[in-house]
């Protein structure tokens, strides 16, 4: 077996870091410059059009590819079929302005008593500079929700995570999780799930219940010691809009 001498061991480290700092000189600094007009948007099954904002805060031009899936990240925008047109599927924000994104429901027979969920994305892409060459570029993937809400649903989604239901159960392997049950026809995000007992408080998971659905959430800690009955659980709901409301509801037993 060969031994490094320390001397070898010095000039390979200095031709690593010399190649690294090399490296780094090629990369362009990564900032995102589109900026969404909101963090979901909510479409109505009567509404003709719905439009989505997305200014370039940059200082440069920038290129986006937009699309719509129906839950399916990783596949390709060519390969997803949705009832929506969407256009443009690519334009070019000058600086400093604002373009629109139109998206178009097709009347296809969607569920007419609950929300559909899909996600609008944006893709953005900096021109490339012809007189720059070996530079990396970076691209920039924007996800949000969109709520499909059919017409004929009552107005009542800011009210949906008043009526959620929770209790505390255990997962394969005996560890705890919040379960949480939504009796109602729309979707309700989370921004923060905890489970508060006295003076402690149990962060938990957070995401997402579908309409007429359940979820898990693990907590990120041990809850051993609980006193499960006068134990409560705060989480911050997300509206229509992106604001956030705080609520506590008592477990379940």
């Amino acid at each position: 077996m060969t031994t490094i001498t320390g001397a070898l061991a010095r000039h390979a480290f200095a031709h690593v870091l010399s190649l690294a700092l090399v490296l780094c000189a090629w990369v362009v600094p990564a900032q995102a410059a589109l900026v969404l007009q909101g963090t979901r948007l909510v479409i109505k099954s009567d509404a003709r059009d719905s439009i989505m904002i997305i200014r370039n805060t940059g200082t440069a031009p920038v290129l986006a590819q937009n699309w719509i899936d129906d839950g399916k990240e990783n596949a390709r925008p060519a390969d997803i079929r949705v009832p929506f047109v969407l256009t443009p599927p690519i334009m070019r924000i000058e600086p400093n302005s604002a373009s629109n994104i139109r998206i178009t429901y097709t009347k296809e027979p969607l569920p007419t008593d609950r929300e559909s969920l899909f996600y609008l994305n944006v893709v953005e892409t900096p021109p490339r500079d012809p007189a720059s060459v070996n530079v990396l570029q970076f691209s920039f993937h924007t996800r949000i929700k969109i709520f499909f809400r059919p017409a004929s649903m009552p107005d009542e989604a800011a009210t949906a995570p008043d009526k959620l239901t929770w209790k505390l159960v255990r997962a394969a392997g005996g560890k705890r999780q919040l379960e949480v049950t939504n009796p109602t026809p729309f979707h309700v995000s989370f921004a923060r799930i905890g489970l508060v007992s006295g003076k402690r408080t149990i962060a938990a998971e957070n995401g997402m219940v579908a309409p007429f659905g359940r979820s898990n959430f693990a907590l990120v800690s041990d809850a051993a010691g609980l006193q499960e009955g006068q134990s409560t659980v705060q989480y911050e709901a997300i509206n229509d809009f992106g604001g956030r409301r705080t609520l506590n509801m008592r477990l379940l037993d």
